[in-house]
């Protein structure tokens, strides 16, 4: 981009359930830019970078559903043009991994299981201490 400067900033780790942005900041542009972002799976988000500024910061977001099961290594197309002309002044792609966070459920679920499996042993604790009166009466009986 000759005199100015695009910086693009994103975290190279797509979060399944959070929203998951790029970044990008021009500084020293006179030129409209449209930005294409696409995943190879077809989602695909876009937007302009207005020129005129000498310091101009926008952002594309992709919603925390947008993937459902965890990828590595997933390329995500980012294509910059000019808006006037249709040139293409930036091509690039790159690596994202998409993670599938550890349920939160699995807290539940194991306070849960805890409070069956403590009833169970209660429960054959007092199962046991009836059967040994029972055991106890039958044995007074036989005498």
């Amino acid at each position: 981009m000759n005199e100015e400067d695009l910086y693009v900033y994103y975290n190279s780790l797509f979060t399944i359930g959070e929203n998951w942005f790029v970044v990008f900041h021009v500084t020293g542009t006179d030129n409209d830019y449209d930005v294409d972002l696409s995943f190879e799976d077809g989602n695909s988000k876009s937007l302009t970078l207005p020129g005129g500024s000498s310091n101009y910061t926008d952002s594309v977001s992709f919603s925390g559903s947008t993937f459902a099961s965890e990828k590595f290594d997933f390329n995500l197309h980012l294509t910059i043009t000019q808006s006037q002309g249709g040139e293409i002044v930036a091509n690039s792609t790159f690596k994202i991994d998409i993670n599938k966070p550890s349920d939160d459920d699995m807290f539940y679920l194991w306070g849960g299981m805890t409070v069956f499996w403590v009833a169970i042993g209660a429960y054959v604790l007092y199962l046991s201490s009836r059967f040994r009166e029972l055991n106890e009466k039958v044995e007074g009986i036989e005498k």
